[in-house]
């Protein structure tokens, strides 16, 4: 265990990188709480307001590479003030946006931001953090995600209401680009300057697999597709299918999200714990997803609303609450290198978020019916869970083969056993 001096600056450290997360978390989740609000200003179909999201994450999957590979170069701090500069502009973009492809243009450029945001925190994690906390730390990290979201649906749909599209998004953009800024000062100084925050490529040996990678990014990238359909649709799914308030829908959102914030670090807890660490704990997180997409699909519309809040919280701590442990199993993939390997494996993740959210809103809109798309969803996501069930099987007997020459043996999806350091 690390002494209490070191266990301190960890802490701050990994506060920092949350703040920063939950800052520029507001542009991609905080789609799904305007989405009601969008679709009135700019006059656009389901379909158009899933292609707001695909705006951002293609952007996002386009540059995942480069800022990652750029991350793993110019170090952390660098790599969060590039993020929350172009979000920012990204957020004042769309205040400033009165048509629909200048909308667009303002979510691809949040996008590019969002793509360094990845990288750089998963790597500040990885340099701050020894390895058997790595799980529950990058799950604070990632809860910044949701609260982000959480605040978003909280804060934004009333104010914009109360005062007003342009002057809101502009004071949401200054707020992200403040506290990244500041975020990025703070972390340079806990962690002695950029030398520390920078782990160079040519120190690590030879890359990781891509195959692998690619493999894993493609199951999260199942599950991020899952994610971004239900907070996309989610508060129009409550407007259009139960007749409620937009502010009655934003809500219920704030609620999945909370659930979210909280399930990201007991996610990350368990995937710490249980044996076949991360692979497994992406499993679990599938078939629960599968759980509620169907409940939501089959009584969604005419439930109680006390259960409907139930399953909002469900959903929230199973459709949105994994990302943590996706983000810890794609880094320590190629922990020298994680920027790269987060990079790649985001790459490939982000297609689902590009392609689902935009298919998902016209199938409403050809059908008038949101259960065939939810039920669609849900069968993707229990693919995925046996896919990576399948990548931990085959992560097992390397692992028991490792473990003949005494050297520690690393878990499916990263985790190294014996390290028992805490955040």
């Amino acid at each position: 265990m690390p002494p209490r001096s070191a266990r301190r600056a960890i802490v701050a450290t990994v506060g920092v990188l949350f703040a920063v997360q939950l800052a520029t978390a507001l542009l991609p989740f905080g789609l799904g709480a305007l989405a009601p609000l969008l679709r009135d200003r700019f006059d656009l179909t389901r379909g158009e307001v899933g292609l707001a999201t695909t705006a951002v994450f293609a952007s996002m999957a386009l540059l995942s590479i480069p800022m990652g590979a750029a991350a793993d170069r110019l170090g952390v701090t660098r790599g969060l003030g590039i993020a929350g500069v172009l979000v920012a502009l990204g957020v004042a973009g769309m205040a400033l946006s009165d048509r629909y492809p200048v909308l667009l243009a303002a979510l691809a450029v949040g996008g590019a931001g969002y793509a360094a945001v990845t990288p750089a925190t998963n790597k500040g994690i990885l340099a701050a953090v020894p390895g058997a906390g790595r799980g529950r730390a990058m799950g604070v990290k990632q809860m910044g995600v949701t609260a982000g979201g959480m605040v978003a649906a909280a804060l934004l749909p009333a104010s914009i209401v109360r005062s007003g599209w342009r002057p809101t998004l502009l004071e949401t953009a200054s707020a992200i680009g403040l506290v990244a800024l500041a975020g990025a000062w703070t972390y340079r100084r806990l962690t002695g300057g950029p030398g520390r925050a920078r782990v160079a490529a040519a120190d690590g040996g030879p890359a990781a697999p891509v195959r692998r990678i690619l493999a894993l990014g493609a199951i999260v990238g199942v599950m991020i597709a899952a994610q971004h359909a239900v907070g996309t649709y989610f508060t129009l799914f409550l407007v259009d299918a139960r007749g409620v308030r937009v502010t009655t829908a934003a809500g219920a959102l704030t609620l999945l999200h909370a659930s979210a914030t909280a399930a990201r670090l007991g996610w990350g807890y368990v995937s710490d714990r249980l044996r076949g660490g991360r692979l497994r704990t992406i499993a679990s997180i599938g078939a629960c997803s599968v759980v509620g997409l169907v409940a939501l699909a089959a009584g969604g519309s005419t439930m109680p609303w006390p259960a409907m809040l139930v399953l909002a919280a469900f959903l929230g701590a199973s459709t949105q609450g994994g990302n943590a442990v996706f983000q810890t199993a794609l880094a320590e993939e190629d922990e020298t290198r994680a920027g790269r390997a987060s990079g790649i494996g985001m790459a490939v993740g982000f297609a689902g978020a590009i392609v689902v959210p935009p298919a998902f809103g016209a199938v409403v809109d050809g059908t008038g019916s949101y259960t065939l798309p939810f039920l669609a969803v849900a069968g993707g996501v229990g693919v995925a869970s046996i896919a990576a069930l399948r990548l931990a099987r085959r992560s097992e007997p390397a692992a028991a083969g490792n473990s003949t020459s005494g050297a520690p043996i690393p878990a499916a999806g990263g985790r190294r056993e014996g390290h028992q350091d805490r955040i």
